[in-house]
């Protein structure tokens, strides 16, 4: 979710079986309210007081998501397949 939010594609994290019964800026948002949650540094993280007037409010801004504390990278087959040969 952090990648796509860099790519400013957050979207792309919602599961297609969805379709286009959700509301596309109600997801982004809590995708962006949520990986704040998830720094490494706990000083760094949201607390759950703002993460609540996140939720009740869209004229609060939102905190620039930087990579979360367990970020795994994605690997395409090609590049797994060069590095195991």
């Amino acid at each position: 979710a952090w990648k796509l939010c860099e790519e400013n594609k957050p979207l792309e994290v919602v599961d297609r079986a969805l379709g286009e019964s959700y509301d596309g800026n109600a997801a982004s948002r809590c995708i962006y309210v949520g990986l704040p949650c998830v720094q490494e540094k706990i000083m760094d993280r949201t607390t759950m007081s703002l993460v609540a007037l996140m939720l009740r409010s869209t004229s609060v801004t939102l905190p620039i998501p930087h990579q979360p504390a367990f970020y795994v990278g994605m690997r395409s087959t090609h590049e797994a397949t060069k590095q195991s040969e």
